[in-house]
């Protein structure tokens, strides 16, 4: 899990391995005590192309942390594009 102050709220990226397949699953949450909770998904698969699901708006600097968490957390960034 990885942390995040944007805003004076905290938010939290958790990277997950998709069961039955190859995709990795990168979940933002929004920690904060008035918080929505899930923010979105973001699903990739290994060839680094994915689909970002959101439920609620989002800063450009929190979705560029997003995009990083992606990266390194999940391994994109050594694979083979």
């Amino acid at each position: 899990m990885e942390y995040f102050d944007e805003g004076g709220r905290l938010y939290e990226f958790s990277v997950l391995s998709m069961a039955q397949s190859d995709d990795y699953a990168v979940e933002c949450f929004d920690m904060s005590s008035d918080g929505p909770g899930l923010v979105g998904t973001l699903r990739v698969a290994p060839t680094g192309v994915g689909r970002l699901s959101l439920e609620v708006e989002v800063t450009v600097r929190l979705l560029r942390r997003w995009l990083e968490v992606a990266e390194s957390e999940a391994g994109l960034a050594h694979r083979e594009m």
